[in-house]
């Protein structure tokens, strides 16, 4: 970042929670990007350890989640939250056999 984005403007600061969110699912999607490319499709994605990073609770979690999920079916990707919902396995085809089925 160069300076500063106009957004932090004291003027703003009733927005600044939803710019919190939006800056939250950025880096969701930047992590699970890097989670994909690096091919860990025997392993999982750690929500629980993103939600902790971020000190952010399970709905919001969620609600973040559930367009990201979509851009990846989107992408001929399937996926499966298990493991209490702390663990996002993506695939392509079949899931790994650690990916137990638990649900979201």
């Amino acid at each position: 970042m160069k300076k500063f984005p106009d957004t932090i403007n004291s003027k703003n600061i009733s927005n600044f929670s939803k710019y919190k969110l939006e800056r939250i699912s950025c880096y969701l999607r930047r992590d699970i990007y890097e989670f994909i490319i690096n091919e860990n499709f025997n392993d999982f994605f750690d929500l629980n350890s993103f939600s902790n990073k971020f000190k952010i609770s399970a709905q919001i979690m969620k609600n973040i989640l559930e367009p990201i999920l979509k851009e990846l079916l989107d992408l001929n990707w399937k996926y499966q939250i298990t493991y209490r919902d702390t663990a996002l396995f993506i695939f392509k085809d079949v899931p790994p056999k650690n990916c137990y089925i638990d649900g979201f």
